[in-house]
């Protein structure tokens, strides 16, 4: 049941307000006026609520007193609606001006997550600061809405009369009315979707950042610009309801979406703008509204309830900016229009190298014909081939079921036997049989695109990335499915091609059947037979593959070059005897110069004599120290490090204790190097280089 409150001296102004939204036949509840309107509404429209007159509020004793009258009416008037006794079946009033526009479905959906059954006052404070501190933060401003389920108006109309007595030096009538409801032992329970708009000026950047939850109410809209670029008042209400009339879910919803190849970030709230940005934004920093608008009473800051972002001219800030031209409705979804109308004016954000996206005119917006849950964040994917029109198409964060989730957790016992001790492209067509069967491949890709690559790119090391970035042809070998890893190759690595697993779709329902093409799962022979039809006999210069014994690292070969293939086993030596879990111990009997020094500095007990000789002498022949000796240098008191790695100094055994970087001096002593040598012939097959060392 709607309580509307107007007079007759602003209905010619704002009476396109409520018509944009009411529902003849099927919205219940009354308008009530100060006095009659006059004749050029008469007769009433049926299109509009049915219309009511206040009773003169000189019969209440407290009359002269009171400090609003005009406020006071408007708050009698839920009693006034009560006493006509056009209640059955009703579950909730919902109070409004005549200047409010209400999204009914999305009212609807919120207040059927309350019990009406029991007492709840819902509604929001202002966006300003300074608005709820003259008033109260614990109030719900009237102007955007509040909602009072039955029993609570039941209970309020029989205090309603004694509470305005009680309170007659409040000025504002929604003041008066949490106070009212406070003594009755109801606090107000806040929703966002409700907007008194206590802002002035241009809209915009506000609309554009809706926060998470369905858009309720408006408000205060003669006070603002249009909300549109070259349209009225009435035209922009008009306009913003042809969308909400087709999707109230979705109006002004926020949905982010990257496209890496061009560094841009798109924003769109749904019926309302596109923003696009020539950098990649977080969805935590686009949530944002940008400060376009003013507060309703100026001040310094803080001025709002919420955060925001400052207008940039920053070409790599300051977004296109795109607004709602239309929507049509197809057969698999609804489709909106946004055109740009007006230029950014700016330059490109060159900086980053990225993409100008001064060439864009207009971006279609694909969405589903099925409701978006209520507080439920939709990603979207662009679609862009470098003309003037974009494609986005709005879809859930994660499109594959719980069941197959389910299913893959408790058959991983199966993939693992199968893969570890049968074969491994049998692990592998299990798993994804379990993953993707009766999926649509549509949905496979957009888990690709949106999901996989953050875990992918843990797996990168920067050194790796440089080299791979530097070949001209870029070509990746994966047994996982192609449609997995293409996205990540070609968008974030910059690679050419993949060659990997095809799996199987079936063309009339684009689903995937669970099984993959021939040859199969890209394993073992598969794999080197794809490589030799790929390349043919010319072999790559530089293979990068991916040691499956050590996680963490990617290898380099030149197959040309063995150097770097020594660079590579030095290196990998140094960093296990740094990361080693068990004890290990150095006999330095003579010089540890270089990549010797580095093997023995980083063990547990490093033993030295008066014939050890340790220095860094990479310096000397343009070098920096190696094999991690900078991190050991940096950590050396004072400025020693320094003048060891810049100079190439001599350190003794003693003075290696000294330091921190031996852990114990002995004398040398012939008799025991004479102990150990038959001791390692006996008792060590191939000793490492390390050992060997020793020895000689």
């Amino acid at each position: 049941m709607f309580v509307l409150v107007g007079g007759s001296s602003t209905w010619r102004d704002r009476k396109v307000y409520v018509e944009s939204w009411w529902r003849p036949n099927k919205t219940r509840g009354y308008i009530f006026f100060d006095v009659e309107p006059s004749e050029e509404f008469q007769p009433w429209s049926r299109a509009l609520p049915p219309l009511k007159v206040n009773e003169d509020l000189k019969k209440l004793k407290i009359y002269p007193r009171l400090r609003n009258r005009i406020h006071t009416r408007i708050y009698r008037s839920i009693l006034e609606n009560y006493m006509l006794k056009q209640d059955e079946d009703v579950r909730w009033y919902v109070t409004g001006d005549d200047d409010s526009v209400f999204f009914v479905d999305n009212m609807v959906d919120v207040l059927s997550k309350y019990d009406h059954r029991e007492k709840h006052y819902i509604g929001m404070f202002s966006e300003t600061i300074k608005s709820n501190f003259y008033f109260s933060f614990d109030m719900a401003f009237g102007g955007g809405g509040y909602a009072l389920s039955y029993p609570l108006v039941e209970a309020l109309v029989e205090e309603l009369d004694n509470c305005i007595e009680r309170y007659y030096y409040i000025w504002g009538v929604d003041h008066l009315q949490s106070m009212c409801l406070a003594d009755l032992g109801v606090d107000l329970s806040l929703d966002k979707g409700f907007h008194q708009l206590d802002l002035r000026g241009d809209l915009s950047g506000f609309l554009s950042s809706h926060p998470t939850a369905p858009l309720v109410s408006f408000h205060h809209f003669g006070s603002l610009e249009p909300i549109f670029p070259s349209m009225d008042h009435p035209g922009s209400v008009r306009h913003i309801m042809k969308a909400a009339n087709v999707d109230q879910t979705r109006i002004v919803q926020q949905s982010i979406c990257h496209v890496r190849a061009t560094s841009w970030t798109f924003s769109v709230s749904w019926g309302y703008s596109v923003h696009i940005y020539e950098k990649i934004f977080a969805r935590s920093y686009l949530k944002r509204p940008i400060e376009t608008f003013r507060p309703w009473l100026r001040g310094r800051p803080p001025l709002y309830m919420f955060n925001t972002r400052r207008v940039s001219r920053n070409p790599c800030e300051a977004p296109h900016w795109f607004f709602f031209d239309s929507i049509e409705q197809e057969n698999d979804g609804v489709v909106t229009s946004y055109t740009r109308k007006f230029p950014r004016n700016m330059t490109s954000c060159s900086f980053f190298g990225n993409t100008s996206a001064d060439p864009l005119a207009s971006i279609r917006v694909f969405s589903p014909k099925t409701p978006k849950p209520g507080r439920k964040v939709e990603c979207c994917d662009v679609g862009y081939e470098g003309a003037d029109v974009a494609n986005i198409r709005l879809r859930d964060w994660f499109p594959v079921s719980l069941f197959h989730g389910l299913i893959l957790l408790l058959s991983l016992p199966i993939v693992i036997i199968a893969y570890l001790f049968v074969s491994e492209a049998l692990g592998i067509q299990i798993l994804i049989y379990i993953s993707f069967a009766g999926i649509k491949i549509r949905d496979i890709e957009l888990v690709s695109r949106a999901v996989l690559p953050r875990f992918y790119a843990a797996d990168v090391r920067k050194d790796s990335f440089e080299v791979f970035d530097k070949c001209k042809r870029k070509v990746v070998v994966t047994a996982n499915p192609i449609v997995m890893v293409e996205p990540f190759v070609k968008d974030y690595l910059g690679g050419d091609k993949v060659l990997g697993t095809e799996i199987e779709v079936n063309p009339k329902t684009m689903k995937a059947t669970g099984f993959v093409k021939k040859p199969g799962v890209l394993v073992g022979d598969l794999k080197r037979l794809a490589i030799l039809k790929e390349f043919g006999e010319e072999s790559p210069d530089l293979k990068m593959f991916y040691d499956g014994h050590e996680k963490t690292y990617y290898r380099f070969i030149l197959e040309k070059d063995s150097c770097l293939e020594v660079v590579y086993r030095m290196y990998w030596l140094c960093y296990h005897i740094h990361t080693y879990k068990k004890t290990q111990v150095s006999l330095v009997n003579g010089i540890s110069m270089g990549g010797g020094a580095s093997l023995m500095v980083p063990m547990k007990f490093s033993v030295v004599t008066e014939k050890t000789v340790f220095a860094t002498p990479e310096a000397s022949i343009g070098f920096h120290t190696d094999c991690g000796f900078s991190y050991i240098h940096s950590r050396l008191p004072g400025h020693l490090g320094e003048f060891l790695a810049l100079t190439g100094a001599r350190l003794n055994g003693k003075e290696l204790v000294a330091v921190g970087m031996a852990t114990h001096f002995v004398p040398s002593a012939p008799w025991l190097i004479s102990c150990i040598i038959p001791f390692i012939d006996k008792h060590i097959k191939n000793p490492p280089i390390s050992i060997r060392a020793l020895e000689s």
